[in-house]
């Protein structure tokens, strides 16, 4: 393979620009123009190419069908999406530096800016600014190309410099997902079924009239100033109106201002008791939220902006965009990582004539993981034994036979309970989660049916679980001591070392300038662990960690039979996974070889990552023309 490092210099104006749009359609626009191409091939000399035959002859000559080039850029979406929507070409490989960046500086800004100055602490190397001289310019004077030329090859210089100093730091595993989710982007074969998104935006958008059409005459037209939506969506008219109709408004504490402020968000408890107590006003709260709340009417017009030639949809996936744990996270102004399960723009996501989508999800895969850390043994045994777990934990909860078919309610308890209580949440947080329907359905549970079963009975029945707890905090102390530099610790896997917690993919937690500080609680004054986010400081405790941890080793292992299923399928022609979904391999193959193709995955996703053999594990596959949940 042949690193070609490549940095593209394009037109930008205050509204046309990659800080006011999505990619895709900047990309796609009629005003888009490249001023520019720094090009390095290996450790050479940067070259800087200014005219569009010249720019793609020399993209030919890297990049042509058959080629063994990899493309090294930072942001290397953008860059790999050019050269695939305006020269028809595809590198063999893709590396981003920007997704290394993230891996190594969880909670800093990824940008090439703040990466040079991670990188480079000495000031050995920067970027430069001058970019913002060319803003608003379609067309550069000779003075203003030669600036914007040297801006470019030092982009250049610098991402390149950057890969040789963080590529010893990821696996050829980790460099390989992000190579995936490059090619997701730049090189997709998922499309978009528009006349789905199309129907489903009109009728949203018809509802969302009505609604808001009947709260404007509960409200009545003297009260409104301006506009409905924007009397609803008021911080200040919308809660004096509800103390007009005699109505306590409800509060909370603002994370951002520390500051009692109106509570008037879907998941805020206390405007679902309000909506309770006061259904005569029914019109009134679901507009606010209508008027509050409105992704799935955003996210539709986006996705009709996101596609490319025959429909074709870039998936957008950030690597290591959930700090610390390296999950992924999804972005784009789209985020196909959170698609409702009965949502219509899921089914809008298909596959391309004569292929099929096959998603293979790794079941239960975090409570797995986290009874075997744990060594909670006799629960892992039943995960072995193929035994319903949530079933199980309903019958302890409930004192009676729980089975899926006939008590769907109370093992959905069940389930919340073994899924949540296992990183140290309390009855309070137990019952808020059931109660406002955070875990998918809501469940009325009183304060002391949830503090019974937290304290009565989870904690008793998985000890195990409860005193990692407590090994987790040990750790915290542990990464703290310098002598942790020195003499890390280990746990199965894992190794405790000095502000961070190494995984077997070689990727670490880092908890940056951990500390110790008291903190005034409603129960008084207690100490708290913290680190340093980037932006501010971050909580840490026992439950907490072992939280982390157990989301970044789930992650490393459906990460890594992701790559092997994608490498098995790109190696026997059968096709490549399209698309990642938090525990789910989304493949897009012949439509002929899908049971064939989901077995092969369920295959790969039951076994046991060979760093921790005793984990067991299972998987489930959905085959069909659209993307389905298994």
């Amino acid at each position: 393979m042949t690193d070609i490092t490549i940095d593209f210099e394009t037109f930008y104006s205050d509204k046309y620009s990659l800080g006011k749009m999505q990619v895709v359609p900047y990309v796609r626009d009629k005003q888009f123009k490249i001023h520019g191409m720094g090009i390095k091939v290996e450790d050479g000399e940067t070259q800087y190419f200014t005219h569009m035959d010249d720019i793609g002859s020399r993209l030919h000559d890297c990049f042509s069908q058959g080629n063994a080039s990899t493309l090294i850029a930072h942001n290397t979406p953008f860059e790999g999406l050019v050269i695939k929507y305006h020269f028809g070409l595809t590198p063999a490989v893709f590396v981003d530096t920007q997704s290394m960046s993230r891996g190594c500086f969880p909670g800093y800004s990824s940008s090439l800016k703040q990466t040079a100055i991670n990188c480079f602490p000495d000031g050995s190397i920067r970027k430069g600014d001058e970019l913002a001289l060319s803003k608003g310019h379609r067309d550069l004077t000779e003075a203003l190309e030669e600036i914007l030329k040297g801006y470019c090859i030092n982009d250049v210089d610098v991402t390149r410099a950057v890969y040789n100093l963080l590529k010893g730091q990821y696996s050829e595993e980790e460099l390989y997902i992000q190579h995936m989710f490059c090619r997701m982007y730049c090189d997709p074969v998922l499309k978009l079924n528009k006349t789905i998104v199309r129907n489903h935006l009109a009728a949203l958008e018809l509802e969302r009239e009505a609604i808001i059409e009947r709260a404007r005459i509960l409200i009545g037209d003297e009260n409104i100033p301006k506009t409905t939506s924007h009397f609803l969506g008021s911080p200040k008219l919308f809660p004096t109106f509800v103390e007009s109709l005699g109505i306590r408004v409800p509060t909370k504490i603002s994370a951002r201002t520390g500051k009692p402020t109106p509570a008037f968000a879907k998941s805020d408890l206390a405007f679902q008791k309000l909506q309770a107590a006061y259904p005569e006003y029914k019109d009134l709260w679901v507009a606010r939220l209508a008027v509050k709340s409105s992704i799935e009417i955003t996210r539709s017009k986006t996705l009709l902006e996101s596609t490319l030639k025959s429909n074709l949809l870039p998936v957008p996936l950030i690597y290591s965009g959930a700090d610390n744990t390296h999950r992924a996270s999804g972005t784009g102004g789209i985020n196909l990582q959170n698609l409702g399960r009965t949502s219509p723009l899921r089914y809008a996501i298909e596959a391309p004539a004569h292929f099929i989508i096959v998603v293979t999800d790794s079941s239960n895969i975090e409570a797995r993981m986290l009874c075997v850390i744990a060594r909670q043994d006799d629960v892992t045994e039943m995960f072995r034994q193929g035994i319903d777990t949530y079933c199980v934990m309903a019958e302890e909860i409930y004192g009676r036979v729980i089975n899926k078919k006939d008590n769907p309610d109370e093992r959905f308890v069940g389930k919340v309970a073994r899924l949540s209580l296992g990183y140290n949440a309390g009855g309070p947080k137990f019952g808020d989660t059931l109660r406002t329907g955070a875990a998918g359905q809501v469940v009325d549970i009183s304060h002391s049916e949830a503090n019974r079963i937290v304290y009565e009975v989870f904690r008793p029945a998985n000890q195990k679980i409860v005193d990692l707890w407590e090994t987790a905090e040990s750790w915290i102390e542990w990464m703290a001591n310098p002598k942790s530099i020195d003499e890390p610790l280990t746990h199965m896997c894992l190794e405790i070392g000095h502000k961070k917690i190494t995984l077997p993919s070689g990727m670490a937690l880092r908890f940056p300038k951990l500390r110790q500080v008291a903190v005034e609680t409603q129960y008084g004054e207690k100490h708290q662990w913290q680190y340093w986010g980037g932006k501010h400081w971050v909580g840490i405790y026992g439950g907490k960690l072992v939280e982390n941890v157990i989301q970044a080793l789930s992650r490393v292992a459906v990460f890594t039979q992701m790559v092997e299923i994608d490498k098995y399928l790109i190696e026997n022609k059968l096709g490549r996974v399209a698309h990642s979904v938090h525990d789910e391999s989304v493949s897009c193959v012949p439509k002929s070889e899908g049971q064939h193709v989901a077995n092969i995955q369920e295959e790969f996703m039951r076994q046991s990552p060979i760093w921790l053999p005793e984990l067991p594990l299972d998987a489930e596959s959905a085959i069909a023309k659209q993307y389905e949940k298994p």
